[in-house]
């Protein structure tokens, strides 16, 4: 695929006003040190620096496969699996291509189903789906069958399936005794191991807007991150290790601060507390890793580089390649896998058609036979 690139300020689509910087990060203690007050700037980045090229794949539509807004999605088994959390609560199978192959999950109070959809991931050992819904882990394989269930003794916000263990998280705000960990390790069969990740008693007072804490793995890799914290942990079945540490202490929360957004009832956003917050959407490859995180209104996206121990951070990004900005989702080998959401599509195509965007004949042909408000478009990004 060729692309041309198209630089004119019409075309200039920027997320946040605010800044990038590459600056080469520390590396002690065995993890990364990352001075956010040194990683932020008042420059842009366009997508070209970052990505090579993209392709797209439109997602089918059908008139029972119709997704609400997508929550994550993770490709595994040459299969994209989307999560739409509010909307639907089930998890969609698409080919490498598109193409629609099954959906998982079943809403009710039935075997096999659920009222609500928590979270959800893939265990490709046993080729099946697990959808957690606040108390149990239900199964199904790719085709949609309900497979089996394990029910836990504690409520748990997400989770991960490893080779060998199931990795929950528990919210602070809704654990009790401040003593408790905040990590359950299990075994495949739902048998606890070991808690991990002291519960330092600061991030209860976050309970109206604590959005959880989140995992990913990438191979052997289990990390694991939690919105106010200042460090990406390494999760082991022994222990809980920084991995990338976020240094600063004009942007830190404080317990003060967490209390009078909790008590205002004001999102962290809308509070007027220019601090560190809301990090997200982690994931890493053998040659990077990626994620945001919030300073009060701005959102900084941060490249890491293995190698070259670089560092992006930006609030900023001009994309000269698909000119619609579709939110990035995770890193997926050697590319970064995101969304155009169904309310850009027309927009989109209309760049399309006119020209703006230089698809192959086959992409273009299969973009523009979709309606308007079709399944969104993932959008692969090479690296």
């Amino acid at each position: 695929m060729t692309y041309r690139f198209f630089f004119g300020l019409s075309l200039i689509i920027s997320i946040y006003s605010c800044s990038v910087k590459m600056e080469e990060s520390e590396i002690g203690n065995g993890f990364i040190n990352l001075d956010i007050e040194t990683l932020i700037s008042d420059e842009a980045v366009y997508f070209s620096e970052l990505f090579s090229g993209f392709h797209i794949i439109p997602l089918e539509t059908k008139e029972n496969v119709v997704l609400g807004n997508i929550s994550n999605i993770k490709f595994k088994d040459e299969i994209f699996f989307c999560f739409d959390r509010m909307k639907t609560r089930k998890v969609y199978l698409f080919s490498k291509d598109g193409s629609f192959i099954s959906s998982v999950g079943n809403i009710g109070r039935g075997p096999g189903e659920y009222m609500y959809a928590v979270d959800f991931d893939v265990d490709t050992i046993e080729k099946r789906v697990a959808i957690y819904d606040g108390r149990k882990l239900n199964f199904y394989d790719y085709h949609g069958k309900f497979t089996g269930k394990i029910t836990f003794d504690h409520g748990f916000q997400t989770f991960l399936i490893t080779e060998n263990h199931l990795v929950f998280y528990r919210n602070p705000h809704r654990i009790n005794n401040p003593d408790e960990n905040l990590i359950y390790l299990f075994d495949r069969e739902g048998k606890e191991i070991t808690t991990l990740v002291e519960n330092t008693g600061i991030y209860m007072d976050a309970m109206q807007f604590f959005m959880g804490g989140h995992f990913f793995q990438w191979q052997n890799n289990t990390r694991f991150f939690m919105p106010y914290t200042e460090t990406i942990y390494s999760i082991s079945e022994k222990e809980a290790k920084p991995f990338i540490q976020l240094r600063t202490n004009r942007y830190k929360i404080t317990s003060k601060e967490l209390s009078e957004i909790n008590t205002s009832r004001l999102h962290p956003m809308a509070s007027g507390i220019e601090k560190l917050f809301l990090i997200r959407k982690y994931s890493e490859n053998e040659k990077l890793c990626f994620f945001n995180f919030n300073i009060g209104m701005r959102r900084y996206q941060t490249f890491h580089y293995f190698d070259s121990n670089k560092t992006i951070c930006t609030s900023r990004f001009i994309d000269d390649l698909t000119f619609i900005n579709p939110e990035f989702i995770q890193l997926n080998n050697n590319q970064m896998i995101a969304i155009i959401h169904e309310t850009q599509i027309s927009i989109f195509k209309k760049l399309v058609s006119d020209g703006k965007i230089n698809l192959t004949e086959k992409e273009k042909a299969s973009l523009l036979e979709i309606p308007d408000y079709n399944n969104p478009i993932i959008v692969l990004f090479d690296i």
